[in-house]
C-alpha cells in the first residue's frame, strides 16, 4: 500500500506538472500501466471494490452477468478465464455461493473458456 500511495502521488505530480487536471479515479490506470504487479483483481460493480476484493463476497451473479459474459462475447477469454477463477476459488473458499441457475451459468462459461 505504501508503494501505490507513493506511485499515485508521482503520477498526479506528473500530471500538474504537464498542466493536465485530474480525477483520483484517472490516476489508477496511470499507475497501473507504470506498475502492474502492484494491483490484485476485484470482481464487482465500484460500490465493491473492498468488499469483492481478491474473493466475491457480494452479489457473485453481477460479475458472471456483467463481466465474464462481456469478456466472452467480446471475444476475450483470458479476462473471462480469469474472473471465472476468482469467482470459483470464492464460492469453494464459503466467500460467496450461486443458485443453481448461476451455478450452471458459471459452468458453461468456464467450458466457453477452454
Amino acid at each position: 500500500m505504501r508503494q501505490f500511495c507513493l506511485e499515485i502521488e508521482q503520477a498526479f505530480c506528473d500530471c500538474l506538472g504537464e498542466g493536465y487536471g485530474h480525477a483520483d479515479e484517472q490516476l489508477f490506470p496511470i499507475v497501473y500501466y507504470r506498475r502492474p504487479e502492484l494491483f490484485d483483481w476485484y470482481i464487482g460493480d465500484y460500490a465493491e471494490m473492498v468488499t469483492n476484493y481478491s474473493l466475491v463476497r457480494e452479489r457473485p451473479e453481477q460479475p458472471l452477468r456483467n463481466l465474464i459474459a462481456h469478456a466472452l462475447e467480446a471475444g476475450d477469454k483470458a479476462v473471462a478465464r480469469r474472473a471465472c477463477s476468482i469467482l470459483r476459488r470464492s464460492i469453494e473458499s464459503g466467500a460467496c455461493s450461486l443458485g443453481l441457475t448461476e451455478t450452471k451459468e458459471l459452468e458453461r462459461a468456464e467450458e466457453a473458456c477452454l
